[in-house]
Order: C-alpha cells, then sequence, then structure tokens
C-alpha cells in the first residue's frame, strides 16, 4: 500500500479523527462514497469552505449509537485525499490496513 506504507501513521491518518473516518466508510459498505455524501454525513457542508475554523458541531452516529465527532475538519480532508490517493495509486483501498 503506497499511503500506508509511506505516510499512514506518520504524518496522515494518526488521529481520532482518522480512525472516525475509516470506520464510518467501513460501515457504509460501499464500493464508491462521493464526497457530497461523506461530506453530509459529518457536517463538512454546512461549513461552506471554511475548513480551517470549526465553529458546528462534526459528527455522525456509528452503527452503534455512538456519536463520533471531527475536531480538525483540516485533518480529515487531508486524511480523505491520503485515500483517494491510495486508490488512485492501487485502484482500491483496505481499510483494515488504515487502522491503528
Amino acid at each position: 500500500m503506497y499511503i500506508a506504507e509511506k505516510y499512514w501513521n506518520n504524518y496522515i491518518g494518526d488521529t481520532d479523527d482518522s480512525m472516525a473516518l475509516v470506520e464510518h466508510l467501513e460501515e457504509k459498505q460501499k464500493k464508491e462514497l462521493s464526497f457530497a455524501e461523506l461530506f453530509a454525513d459529518f457536517g463538512l457542508d454546512q461549513l461552506h469552505g471554511e475548513f480551517q475554523k470549526t465553529e458546528i458541531p462534526l459528527a455522525y452516529e456509528n452503527a452503534d449509537g455512538w456519536e463520533m465527532d471531527i475536531k480538525y475538519a483540516i485533518d480529515f480532508l487531508t486524511d480523505i485525499a491520503a485515500l483517494l490517493l491510495e486508490c488512485k495509486v492501487n485502484g482500491s483501498v483496505d481499510l483494515q490496513e488504515f487502522r491503528f
């Protein structure tokens, strides 16, 4: 894996927000997921492009009923970009390789 070996847990993907993203993607059980859907799931669509200062809570409720919150939208977007790059390089992402 390109990202998992080089960057994940070193520069990218080493936060609770990262794990919330990976868990959410696993729960979705979809081969493809649009940015619009992902942004809506966490509330990023309500930020109107202002990702540095998060003034509203960003969260989703997982299958067990736990609220998974995102503290820093900009880091969350970096994680999404890393996973997208992984898809571009390898054609897909095995989310199990992105767990702590």
